[in-house]
């Protein structure tokens, strides 16, 4: 005769049961949040973000003035993180990011486009990493040679470099950063309300042609200020900064931007930045224009090995 299971022993498988079927609630749940914060970002089919190449292309070469010669990048600074934190998905393996600035060369001057942060900044946020003292101080010679120094968006490492020159008094004039950016400038960079207060600040509406060959473009999203930067050479090489807007090149090719754990912690407009990603998507597709992003180490030095982009400043 088969015995029973006492009445402890029950109750026991009963808490056993009830227990197992907790924590696999419990890992369903964290599955389902991570996927949604780290897995997805979804890009749509069409994009609500125009981009009228014609019309860049006219202003580009509207004016008076040569076009520019050349596009010079420094890469300053060197970081890593988590892939899936620069494309949903990616995996945790680490992702190479690095910091550059730009220099458009004219016959008689040149535009420097972000200027990136100190050593100590970087220190903070990514201690241990590279970090290039001697291209910095060119970067910051160039600027006080420059005929204008602009940013792509209002993060401190495309401006921090501005914030915080020693040249800052003598350079001053020369930035030109849009009402936006300088809005938001006080609660993210380390400039302070007497430094705001020595820059002038100028607003557009969709393009602005700031010198030949080179018209901003404004593309909100990664921050209310952010901008990508048109740059057509005598020669007809074509670029598109575009800053921000995506951290790798490989999410414009697989159209997946970064999680929403990335634009809940950045205070994203993530629709705005998935139409930012279509249209690039769809234009690097369509056009002759390279499309230079500024974190990937990669794209930047193959685009150099290319001839595509200088690797020192003039």
């Amino acid at each position: 005769m088969t015995e029973q299971p006492t009445l402890p022993a029950k109750r026991g498988r009963r808490i056993l049961t009830i227990v197992g079927i907790v924590i696999l609630a419990l890992a369903i749940i964290v599955g389902v949040a991570g996927y949604i914060l780290l897995g997805l970002s979804p890009v749509p089919e069409t994009s609500s973000y125009q981009l009228d190449v014609a019309q860049v292309r006219q202003l580009a070469a509207s004016g008076e003035g040569p076009l520019p010669v050349r596009l010079n990048a420094l890469i300053i600074a060197e970081g890593t993180n988590a892939k899936t934190l620069v494309i949903a998905g990616g995996g945790f393996q680490n992702q190479r990011m690095v910091f550059p600035t730009f220099q458009v060369v004219y016959d008689d001057g040149a535009v420097v486009v972000d200027a990136v942060h100190t050593q100590a900044q970087h220190s903070q946020s990514f201690a241990g990493e590279p970090y290039d003292t001697g291209k910095y101080d060119a970067m910051q010679a160039a600027m006080r040679r420059s005929r204008a120094i602009i940013a792509t968006h209002e993060h401190f490492d495309h401006i921090g470099g501005i914030a915080n020159s020693p040249y800052f008094d003598e350079i001053s004039a020369k930035v030109r950063l849009t009402a936006a950016q300088v809005a938001n400038l006080g609660s993210i960079t380390s400039f302070t309300p007497a430094l705001l207060a020595k820059l002038t600040s100028f607003d557009y509406d969709k393009y602005y042609r700031l010198a030949p060959g080179l018209v901003l473009i404004k593309a909100p999203g990664h921050t209310p200020g952010s901008q990508m930067v048109y740059v057509r050479l005598q020669n007809g090489t074509e670029y598109l900064l575009v800053g921000d807007v995506v951290w790798n090149s490989e999410s414009i090719d697989r159209r997946i931007g970064r999680p929403l754990l990335m634009n809940l912690a950045m205070n994203e407009d993530r629709a705005a930045l998935g139409s930012e990603i279509r249209t690039l998507y769809n234009l690097a597709r369509s056009e002759p224009v390279h499309l230079v992003v500024s974190h990937d180490g990669e794209q930047i030095e193959q685009y150099m090995r290319q001839g595509l982009l200088g690797s020192s400043f003039e």
